[in-house]
């Protein structure tokens, strides 16, 4: 019992320790300001540009969206080649002691 209570007693000590430690830690500034740098550079509006006549022309098909799905063209799988058929990279063996052998 005398173990346990001196276990505890380490417990509370280290999780005070760990208070301490955490209240007292200080944060750098200079990292926030390079944060802050970072984002005004990363919006850059010189690259943007429209005229009166971009805005005034109509809409041309380009610029809709369409969102009809593109169909995909099924996987079409080849004929099956049994294990004791020769296999078809032409040495002669058969398909289970040649390429799938390690199927």
């Amino acid at each position: 019992m005398e173990a346990y209570n001196i276990f505890k007693k380490m417990d509370s000590e280290v999780n005070v320790n760990i208070v301490q430690f955490l209240c007292h830690a200080g944060i750098p500034l200079n990292e926030g300001e390079e944060v802050r740098e970072g984002r005004q550079q990363k919006t850059d509006l010189s690259k943007l540009s429209t005229s009166k006549e971009d805005i005034d022309a109509p809409p041309t098909e380009n610029d809709y969206y369409d969102p009809t799905p593109v169909k995909q063209q099924p996987i079409v799988a080849g004929p099956k080649i049994g294990r004791n058929d020769p296999c078809p990279c032409g040495s002669g063996k058969k398909y289970k002691a040649c390429h799938g052998k390690d199927l």
